[in-house]
């Protein structure tokens, strides 16, 4: 499993450089070299669906790839130049099947209230360095931590492609499927949790499990009613629900 983290330095004994103090990094966990995760994909269309100013999870699986985006956990006790809190996001990429039950673990815990352990265990792994050209470096032992996180089970999962509003409730209904169920074999978009993404673009990307406060419903709704009823509004030169976030910003802002 390849784990990557996005940060922000700060040396708390050093003139910051304008590169330190300006920008967020992606680190490799294993190397600490600075990259992005997603470079060699072409995975524009899954960063789109999370907002880069609020929490967000995303998991989706590519051929034979597993992704877990987790975005914006808040750290406790790291501050930026701008003595503001720093936050942090993680994706998770395996090509085991095995990592599947580890990966739903990681994800159950992300949502917990504000990111639970997780937000914790990656912010700890997370270190000033003065001698970083970015100002931070983030520990091995993190892959390890994720690692021993698991779901209870993996029952045959549900096939219907279901959304509702991003709220307490419907959130513990999603952490007990990702806990008990399997996630589908095919490719795609199979679970995203943001906060304006509207109901046509999980249609569009045929989203298998979605919350968005964007979405008006504290029960689970069959994503499938609403690709009828957007195709019938189509015909009427009208969109069911007008697309309220540019794709293209968002993924400048989180990749």
């Amino acid at each position: 499993m390849q784990v990557y983290v996005r940060s922000r330095g700060r040396g708390p004994d050093r003139k910051e450089s304008k590169e330190t103090q300006d920008y967020f990094y992606w680190l490799e966990c294993e190397t600490n070299e600075k990259t992005s995760p997603l470079e060699f994909w072409a995975m524009k269309e899954y960063a789109r669906l999370i907002e880069p100013e609020e929490f967000g999870l995303l998991i989706a699986r590519r051929d034979s790839k597993l992704v877990l985006i987790v975005a914006r956990l808040i750290s406790t006790d790291r501050i930026d130049f701008q003595q503001t809190p720093v936050f942090n996001s993680l994706v998770c990429i395996s090509d085991d099947p095995e990592d599947e039950r580890c990966l739903r673990g990681i994800a159950v815990a992300a949502l917990d209230e504000n990111g639970g352990c997780l937000r914790d265990i990656v912010d700890q792994a997370i270190t000033f360095d003065a001698d970083s050209p970015i100002g931070w470096r983030v520990s091995k032992d993190l892959v390890d931590k994720l690692k021993e996180f698991d779901a209870l089970g993996s029952s045959p999962p549900k096939e219907e492609n279901l959304t509702g509003e991003n709220n307490r409730i419907l959130r513990e209904g999603l952490k007990k499927d990702l806990n008990e169920c399997a996630l589908p074999t095919r490719s795609g978009i199979l679970v995203v949790v943001t906060k304006f993404i509207s109901i046509g673009d999980f249609v569009t990307a045929e989203v298998w499990r979605s919350l968005s406060a964007g979405v008006s419903s504290n029960d689970w709704l069959p994503l499938k009613n609403f690709n009828t009823e957007k195709k019938k509004k189509r015909g009427t030169g009208c969109l069911l629900i007008p697309i309220v976030i540019v794709g293209g910003i968002i993924t400048l802002g989180l990749f």
